[in-house]
């Protein structure tokens, strides 16, 4: 599909902004947005191989949840986080398939930015509270989100690299 990458984008920003504005309310909206995706993506198979980064995903988010780094309503993780995660998670099949063209430093770089922002964002909006500062909050998200980017990166490209070969021996 010719504009699936802007779909995909719109998928994930709504997905976001349900997730930090209804945090208890909204799963079910996300659920019926990764129901979309995935009737819509001309990459089914690929989507779903990329799911794993969403376990990653919140795992860390409930370790940061464990030490009272993020503090939720009732200390679980949301299932509107978990879905964001999902939804998050087969970006890189689409709108954030350039990140495999670029440089490793980038991408830490692209991580140590972009991640704090988004859970800094959702702090803001009151999705969720800390016992940081926010110099520590954005320290510790940066140094997460640095390294967190680049290793879903690489499994981004481990898994097209593992299923395209499969794909190559098949037609020997």
């Amino acid at each position: 599909m010719k504009y699936f990458n802007i779909i995909n984008l719109s998928i994930y920003q709504i997905s976001w902004f349900i997730a930090a504005l209804y945090p208890g309310k909204g799963a079910l909206f996300i659920a019926a947005l990764i129901v979309i995706h995935f009737i819509m993506s001309p990459s089914k198979l690929d989507d779903f191989r990329l799911l794993n980064i969403a376990v990653i995903g919140c795992v860390v988010d409930c370790l940061m949840i464990y030490f009272n780094v993020i503090i939720t309503s009732n200390n679980e993780l949301p299932s509107t986080l978990m879905l964001l995660w999902c939804v998050f998670a087969v970006t890189f099949n689409h709108c954030l398939h350039w990140l495999s063209a670029i440089n490793v430093k980038y991408i830490s770089l692209i991580g140590l930015v972009l991640g704090p922002a988004s859970y800094y964002g959702a702090l803001n909006l009151n999705t969720f509270e800390t016992t940081l500062t926010d110099f520590q909050f954005i320290s510790l998200y940066g140094f997460i989100w640095a390294l967190l980017l680049p290793i879903f990166v690489k499994y981004y490209i481990a898994l097209k690299v593992l299923f395209n070969h499969d794909n190559e021996a098949q037609k020997l």
